[in-house]
Protein backbone atom coordinates (compact mmCIF):
# COMPACT_ATOMS: atom_id res chain seq x y z
CA UNK A 1 0.00 0.00 0.00
CA UNK A 2 1.21 3.19 -0.76
CA UNK A 3 0.23 6.75 -1.44
CA UNK A 4 -0.49 8.33 -5.18
CA UNK A 5 0.71 11.66 -5.75
CA UNK A 6 0.10 12.65 -8.72
CA UNK A 7 -1.32 15.76 -11.29
CA UNK A 8 -3.54 15.54 -14.38
CA UNK A 9 -2.70 17.37 -17.34
CA UNK A 10 -5.61 17.82 -19.94
CA UNK A 11 -3.52 18.34 -23.82
CA UNK A 12 -6.64 17.23 -25.72
CA UNK A 13 -10.35 16.89 -25.63
CA UNK A 14 -12.93 17.02 -28.52
CA UNK A 15 -10.88 18.93 -31.00
CA UNK A 16 -9.68 21.11 -28.50
CA UNK A 17 -5.66 21.69 -27.91
CA UNK A 18 -5.46 22.29 -23.98
CA UNK A 19 -1.69 21.82 -24.43
CA UNK A 20 0.86 24.70 -22.78
CA UNK A 21 4.44 25.58 -24.38
CA UNK A 22 6.05 23.97 -21.64
CA UNK A 23 4.29 20.81 -23.07
CA UNK A 24 5.38 21.72 -26.83
CA UNK A 25 8.62 22.05 -25.53
CA UNK A 26 8.76 19.10 -23.47
CA UNK A 27 7.48 17.21 -26.80
CA UNK A 28 10.15 18.86 -28.74
CA UNK A 29 12.95 17.56 -26.18
CA UNK A 30 11.62 14.56 -26.91
CA UNK A 31 12.34 14.16 -30.40
CA UNK A 32 8.36 14.53 -31.29
CA UNK A 33 7.49 16.22 -34.51
CA UNK A 34 6.15 19.60 -33.72
CA UNK A 35 6.36 20.69 -37.83
CA UNK A 36 3.04 19.69 -38.77
CA UNK A 37 -0.55 19.59 -36.08
CA UNK A 38 1.68 18.15 -32.82
CA UNK A 39 -1.87 16.51 -31.50
CA UNK A 40 -1.61 14.21 -34.89
CA UNK A 41 2.21 13.49 -34.24
CA UNK A 42 1.34 12.97 -30.75
CA UNK A 43 -1.49 10.22 -31.48
CA UNK A 44 1.07 8.63 -33.63
CA UNK A 45 3.89 8.41 -31.18
CA UNK A 46 1.49 7.49 -28.40
CA UNK A 47 0.01 4.39 -30.73
CA UNK A 48 3.26 2.90 -31.82
CA UNK A 49 5.38 2.98 -28.85
CA UNK A 50 2.53 2.60 -26.33
CA UNK A 51 0.69 -0.25 -24.61
CA UNK A 52 -2.80 -1.04 -24.17
CA UNK A 53 -4.49 -0.87 -21.55
CA UNK A 54 -8.56 -1.90 -20.09
CA UNK A 55 -9.51 -0.53 -17.12
CA UNK A 56 -12.88 -2.22 -15.78
CA UNK A 57 -14.70 -0.42 -12.20
CA UNK A 58 -16.56 -2.84 -9.98
CA UNK A 59 -20.22 -0.65 -9.12
CA UNK A 60 -20.69 -1.52 -5.79
CA UNK A 61 -17.44 -1.02 -3.65
CA UNK A 62 -18.42 -2.36 -0.89
CA UNK A 63 -20.17 -5.56 -2.82
CA UNK A 64 -19.27 -9.37 -2.30
CA UNK A 65 -16.91 -9.59 -5.55
CA UNK A 66 -15.06 -6.53 -4.07
CA UNK A 67 -14.27 -8.03 -0.64
CA UNK A 68 -13.54 -11.29 -2.15
CA UNK A 69 -10.89 -9.97 -4.52
CA UNK A 70 -9.87 -7.42 -1.49
CA UNK A 71 -9.01 -10.98 0.66
CA UNK A 72 -7.56 -12.33 -2.12
CA UNK A 73 -4.70 -10.17 -2.83
CA UNK A 74 -4.37 -9.66 1.44
CA UNK A 75 -5.93 -6.20 1.48
CA UNK A 76 -6.83 -5.42 5.30
CA UNK A 77 -8.94 -2.37 5.73
CA UNK A 78 -5.41 -0.50 5.44
CA UNK A 79 -7.52 2.34 4.37
CA UNK A 80 -11.59 3.03 3.36
CA UNK A 81 -11.43 2.90 -0.77
CA UNK A 82 -14.16 4.30 -2.49
CA UNK A 83 -12.71 2.63 -6.09
CA UNK A 84 -11.79 -0.48 -6.82
CA UNK A 85 -10.83 -1.39 -10.35
CA UNK A 86 -9.30 -4.05 -12.66
CA UNK A 87 -6.28 -3.58 -14.92
CA UNK A 88 -5.24 -5.35 -17.98
CA UNK A 89 -1.53 -3.57 -19.20
CA UNK A 90 -0.85 -5.21 -22.48
CA UNK A 91 -1.21 -8.77 -22.86
CA UNK A 92 0.85 -9.80 -19.82
CA UNK A 93 0.21 -7.75 -16.93
CA UNK A 94 -3.41 -7.58 -14.40
CA UNK A 95 -4.12 -6.18 -11.81
CA UNK A 96 -6.56 -5.50 -8.48
CA UNK A 97 -6.70 -1.47 -7.49
CA UNK A 98 -8.49 -0.16 -4.67
CA UNK A 99 -8.10 3.83 -4.38
CA UNK A 100 -9.38 6.10 -1.38
CA UNK A 101 -10.55 9.52 -1.84
CA UNK A 102 -8.26 12.53 -2.95
CA UNK A 103 -7.29 14.65 -5.61
CA UNK A 104 -3.34 15.22 -5.94
CA UNK A 105 -2.90 12.69 -3.24
CA UNK A 106 -4.27 9.54 -2.27
CA UNK A 107 -4.64 6.37 -0.70
CA UNK A 108 -3.50 3.24 -3.53
CA UNK A 109 -3.27 -0.49 -2.68
CA UNK A 110 -2.60 -1.85 -6.51
CA UNK A 111 -1.09 -5.29 -6.46
CA UNK A 112 -0.34 -7.57 -9.71
CA UNK A 113 -2.76 -10.48 -9.95
CA UNK A 114 -2.88 -13.51 -12.21
CA UNK A 115 -4.66 -13.90 -15.88
CA UNK A 116 -7.54 -16.55 -14.38
CA UNK A 117 -8.42 -14.32 -11.41
CA UNK A 118 -8.47 -11.17 -13.59
CA UNK A 119 -10.71 -13.37 -16.54
CA UNK A 120 -13.03 -13.98 -13.53
CA UNK A 121 -13.35 -10.91 -12.09
CA UNK A 122 -13.51 -8.91 -15.61
CA UNK A 123 -17.18 -9.81 -16.26
CA UNK A 124 -18.24 -7.84 -13.13
CA UNK A 125 -16.67 -4.53 -14.99
CA UNK A 126 -19.45 -4.62 -17.77
CA UNK A 127 -20.58 -1.11 -18.37
CA UNK A 128 -17.78 0.99 -16.42
CA UNK A 129 -14.26 0.46 -18.41
CA UNK A 130 -11.62 2.94 -20.33
CA UNK A 131 -9.81 2.01 -22.80
CA UNK A 132 -6.38 3.86 -23.01
CA UNK A 133 -2.93 3.48 -25.04
CA UNK A 134 -0.24 4.85 -22.50
CA UNK A 135 3.37 5.77 -23.31
CA UNK A 136 5.82 6.85 -20.28
CA UNK A 137 8.56 9.26 -20.96
CA UNK A 138 10.65 11.39 -18.64
CA UNK A 139 10.01 14.56 -17.48
CA UNK A 140 12.19 16.25 -15.94
CA UNK A 141 13.26 13.84 -12.85
CA UNK A 142 9.60 12.07 -12.85
CA UNK A 143 7.36 10.03 -15.43
CA UNK A 144 4.79 11.21 -17.61
CA UNK A 145 2.51 9.01 -18.66
CA UNK A 146 0.51 10.29 -21.89
CA UNK A 147 -3.17 8.37 -22.01
CA UNK A 148 -4.87 8.56 -25.24
CA UNK A 149 -7.94 7.32 -25.18
CA UNK A 150 -9.15 5.12 -27.56
CA UNK A 151 -13.11 4.91 -26.92
CA UNK A 152 -13.07 8.82 -26.71
CA UNK A 153 -11.00 12.21 -28.38
CA UNK A 154 -9.20 12.25 -25.07
CA UNK A 155 -5.45 12.66 -24.44
CA UNK A 156 -4.19 13.29 -20.81
CA UNK A 157 -0.68 13.18 -19.26
CA UNK A 158 -0.42 12.12 -15.46
CA UNK A 159 3.09 12.79 -13.63
CA UNK A 160 3.46 11.14 -10.01
CA UNK A 161 5.81 12.54 -7.76
CA UNK A 162 6.99 11.25 -4.52
CA UNK A 163 5.51 14.05 -1.75
CA UNK A 164 3.32 17.23 -2.59
CA UNK A 165 6.51 19.69 -2.90
CA UNK A 166 6.99 18.35 -5.71
CA UNK A 167 3.57 18.05 -6.99
CA UNK A 168 3.48 21.91 -6.78
CA UNK A 169 6.67 22.78 -8.20
CA UNK A 170 5.48 20.71 -11.78
CA UNK A 171 5.19 22.94 -14.59
CA UNK A 172 1.67 22.38 -16.20
CA UNK A 173 1.77 20.90 -19.47
CA UNK A 174 -2.02 21.27 -19.93
CA UNK A 175 -5.05 22.25 -18.56
CA UNK A 176 -4.32 21.13 -14.73
CA UNK A 177 -7.54 18.73 -13.61
CA UNK A 178 -6.41 17.50 -11.00
CA UNK A 179 -9.08 18.18 -9.07
CA UNK A 180 -11.84 17.92 -11.95
CA UNK A 181 -14.00 14.62 -10.99
CA UNK A 182 -14.86 14.61 -14.83
CA UNK A 183 -11.29 13.55 -15.58
CA UNK A 184 -11.22 10.93 -12.94
CA UNK A 185 -10.75 7.63 -14.86
CA UNK A 186 -14.02 6.16 -12.57
CA UNK A 187 -16.34 9.03 -13.81
CA UNK A 188 -15.25 8.16 -17.45
CA UNK A 189 -15.78 4.84 -17.36
CA UNK A 190 -18.51 3.39 -19.43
Amino acid sequence: MGKEIERKFLIWEDGKNYGTAAFRDWYAAMGGDTSRDIVQALRAYVLRDGVSLHQGYFPNIEGETVRELADLVGFKDKFKPTEARLRNKGEEQFYFTLKGPGGVQRDEFDPEIEKIVFARYWPGTQGSRVEKVRLARGYGEHTAEIDLYTDRDLIVIEVEVLTLEEAERLVPLGKDVTEDKAYKNRNLAR
